[in-house]
């Protein structure tokens, strides 16, 4: 089931981060969260350059996404039954082995098919970073941000370790509307 997105690109921050805490509720989703904010934020790149690679799950800067190598898996993992991980394990006392949990804390129970690699493997094949094709784009295809109500909101958005009046563009203009930054 393909599910439209679109709406993210025409809601509000105070909007998403509420819908994202709801999410985080989940330790699944909250780890998984934690671990895109820590990548990005990690960034010594310009924040509105910094996306999620579809392919790897890693952060990227979109300016040097051609320099950079991306390694990743191109077929899913399954949970390898025949792993000594599983071998006392009861699924009606330890719940489902295909968890966001035990792909953590039991890699070497799961592999990935295109390889053989266990659970932690490198990724086996070699690209581009890609970023994710909902991101929404202006006509001239830079990317959107939304704008905010104030520059200090925009720099904690944005995660800019910068002073907020050094931000690009000012926060005020098309209040509500997309704003592109960037060259």
């Amino acid at each position: 089931m393909d599910i439209n997105i679109d709406w993210i690109s025409t809601a509000s921050i105070h909007q998403l981060q509420s819908v994202l805490v709801a999410l985080c509720a989940d330790g699944e989703v909250r780890h998984r969260a934690s671990r895109h904010w820590a990548s990005l934020s990690a960034s010594l790149e310009d924040p509105k350059d910094v996306v999620i690679c579809m392919q790897c799950d890693k952060s990227f800067s979109i300016k040097k996404k051609d320099a950079e190598v991306c390694l990743y898996h191109p077929e899913e993992l399954e949970v390898d039954f025949d792993s000594d991980v599983w071998a006392d394990h009861d699924e009606k006392c330890h719940g489902p082995e295909d968890t966001e949990e035990n792909r953590r804390e039991f890699p070497d129970g799961f592999i990935y098919p295109c390889c053989q690699g266990q659970g932690d493997a490198p990724g086996c094949e070699r690209s581009k970073h890609e970023e994710y094709p909902d991101q929404p784009r202006s006509e001239n295809g830079k990317a959107l941000m939304p704008t905010t109500d104030s520059p200090q909101r925009l720099a904690f958005v944005t995660g800019a370790k910068r002073k907020a009046e050094d931000m690009p563009g000012n926060a005020q203009q098309a209040k509500g509307k997309y704003t592109h930054y960037g060259a």
